[in-house]
């Protein structure tokens, strides 16, 4: 089930990567976020995710500066060497109730 946030509410994109053989938690070389509107309007694009700890990241996204309300998406990708994985995430932004 996706997330809800009203515009204006600080979305946190989070995701856990794993080493593949292991199964243990991982760190590739790299992980950015890009996330899209409704419409699949690029709002940030390939934006490095802070590390939490190990394998465990974390985005914080300003939906304030949404055009478009509904259902976005993220694509998460993760690299070491010539290996990568993506993963894609919903989260819905409604406009604010007054």
């Amino acid at each position: 089930m996706a997330s809800r946030f009203y515009k204006g509410e600080t979305a946190v994109i989070l995701t856990a990567i794993y080493d593949a053989m292991t199964g243990q938690p991982a760190d590739p070389d790299s992980v950015v976020v890009s996330v899209y509107d409704s419409k699949n309007g690029p709002e940030i694009e390939n934006q490095d995710m802070v590390k939490d700890s190990t394998g465990n990241y974390h985005y914080d996204v300003d939906t304030s500066v949404f055009n478009n309300l509904g259902t976005c998406f993220a694509i998460i990708k993760a690299t070491s060497g010539e290996r990568c994985a993506i993963e894609k995430t919903y989260f819905t932004v409604d406009d604010i109730i007054e």
